[in-house]
């Protein structure tokens, strides 16, 4: 970035080619140069600058810094608490297999007493077939 820079006393006898009055001239050149001085940022000016926004930056990589750890420990809750959900799923599959075994058995006692049911069925129907009821 290049400064501004006027030569007031250049300005001044500008003015004063135009036909301005010597006196306001150089009082003109003189309150512009002034007030140009009085705006331009200096080499300290930028250094003090920098140091403030270097102290902001920290201060705000700090807190990121924070900010990372806790969500850290944020995702080391969430695996902690996908590990047992992890293990209540295999639990509810050992369940499930032992309810398959169950229902397995109880198909096969049913299909027993299906059998045993018939075979009683059969047995009365010989018996009122051998001694009719008079």
């Amino acid at each position: 970035m290049n400064a501004v820079v006027i030569d007031t006393l250049r300005f001044a006898n500008r003015l004063k080619d135009v036909g301005f009055d010597p006196s306001h001239a150089e009082g003109m050149a003189c309150a512009l140069g002034g007030e140009l001085a009085r705006s331009m940022l200096t080499r300290r000016d930028l250094d003090e600058f920098k140091v403030v926004v270097d102290a902001r930056f920290h201060a705000i990589d700090s807190r990121f810094e924070g900010i990372d750890g806790k969500f850290e420990g944020i995702d080391a809750w969430f695996d902690a608490i996908n590990a047992r959900f992890e293990s209540i799923d295999a639990r509810f599959e050992s369940i499930d297999a032992r309810f398959e075994s169950i229902d397995a058995r109880f198909e096969s006692i049913e299909s027993r007493i299906d059998g045993l049911t018939q075979d009683h069925v059969i047995e009365r129907a010989d018996d009122s077939i051998a001694h009719p009821a008079t």
